[in-house]
């Protein structure tokens, strides 16, 4: 008997101390997502599987009052590289567009979503695979048309997205994202606008299927725009690559500086600079541009978006001769002319944030509407100089003036 109870004891020892501990629970817990094999394309099924476990994970360790050992930027990003890559470019695109943190609760809600827009999808697949299947089972006697959708239907391959056997835009799984979303898949995969088919050389200009978008705006007008409806929004141009937001906690570099007219020694005019060192190019709103008759020339370039999506654009490089808003030149760069920068921007009292660092208030100069000018990196002197700290907001002399940015919250 005392041999057995010494036995019991031994390993009620053992599990206290290999499970007791929560440091313990929660190495475990981790291992088990490390062993979790990265999913491939096609094994849609094991994203489920994905979504389950980090979900029990989750709730275990918040059982055992430790939640912050996975709700972490090192074990969110230990999740995200167990994703296929085309969900990962979701995932992206979804913190992205709603400007979210990629928090744990944030990853599990979009989760949840995407893994029940699959479940959907493979219904949808497996009920258009047994409608198939009766059809050729009949078709040998059917008429040309039949014919023609059966083997367009056999050389069509895998939906881009979700690699299931049917049209893209009968994908239950692009359905469900937004326009601008659908914009970044279907570039990504440079397939055409029109038709959403990929094939070599296949483009919106060479399309057969190419028609007017038809959809209606919100002022009542059509839509001629030639792509598909499923990619229609208010401002349908895939150009728009960026957008500021002054409302919220988001207050951006942006500055009012001025622009000399070519067409006479002493005339400027206004323009409103965003200061962007996360682009590596810069670019001026084409229509101001026209407006100033700068010097330009024709250029095609490709433009590398958020997701690393690329999109090729015949355009102008213009000159551009920047100067402070009481006229002294500071530089003249050149910039590329694309249709719109930017939504507008909000106004923003400056007298406040002047005050704020001590600054006086015609000191900082900041109007609302579009902006007219963005500059990269590759003009990296107006990206720095001398900075003020006041809590969550930054203050920096630019060769423009002060510039402040940060969160207006």
């Amino acid at each position: 008997m005392d041999g057995i109870s010494t036995d019991l004891k031994a390993a009620w020892n053992y599990l206290d101390q290999n499970y007791g501990d929560p440091r313990v629970v929660s190495d475990v817990v981790t291992a088990d997502l490390e062993r979790f094999k990265a999913i491939q394309p096609g094994e849609d099924h094991r994203f489920c599987e994905l979504v389950n476990l980090v979900r029990r994970s989750y709730n275990i360790l918040k059982e055992v009052k430790r939640p912050q050992d996975i709700d972490n930027t090192h074990v969110i990003s230990l999740i995200e590289r167990k994703m296929p890559k085309d969900d990962l470019r979701v995932w992206a695109r979804h913190i992205y567009v709603q400007k979210l943190e990629p928090s744990m609760t944030n990853l599990l809600r979009w989760m949840d979503k995407e893994m029940t827009a699959q479940l959907r999808s493979g219904a949808a697949v497996q009920k258009t695979s047994n409608l198939r299947t009766s059809v050729n089972a009949l078709g040998t006697g059917g008429n040309d048309h039949d014919s023609q959708d059966a083997n367009r239907n056999k050389s069509s391959g895998h939906c881009y997205v979700c690699k299931a056997s049917h049209y893209i835009d009968q994908c239950p799984r692009f359905q469900t994202m937004t326009p601008n979303e659908r914009w970044e898949v279907v570039k990504e995969q440079k397939a055409c606008f029109s038709c959403l088919k990929k094939g070599k050389g296949h483009t919106t200009a060479n399309c057969l299927r190419k028609k007017e978008c038809s959809e209606k705006n919100r002022d009542g007008t059509v839509c001629k725009r030639p792509h598909h409806k499923l990619l229609h929004t208010e401002n349908s141009s895939p150009v728009q690559v960026s957008s500021l937001q002054d409302k919220g906690k988001a207050l951006l570099p942006v500055i009012t500086g001025s622009v000399k007219m070519p067409s006479s020694v002493d005339a400027f005019t206004e323009a409103s600079v965003f200061y962007d060192s996360g682009a590596q190019i810069s670019m001026i709103r084409s229509s101001f541009a026209e407006s100033l008759c700068l010097e330009s020339k024709p250029v095609k370039i490709i433009i590398t978006k958020v997701g690393g999506v690329e999109e090729e654009l015949a355009t102008k490089v213009y000159k551009i001769p920047i100067c402070t808003v009481h006229g002294k030149p500071v530089q003249t760069i050149q910039a590329v002319g694309i249709p719109q920068i930017s939504n507008e921007v909000e106004e923003v009292d400056t007298t406040v944030l002047a005050s704020m660092f001590g600054l006086v208030a015609s000191e900082v100069r900041r109007k609302a509407g579009p902006i007219d000018l963005l500059i990269g990196i590759n003009y990296s002197r107006f990206h720095v100089g001398k900075t003020k700290v006041n809590a969550s907001l930054v203050a920096r002399r630019s060769p423009l003036g002060w510039v402040i940015f940060g969160s207006n919250a």
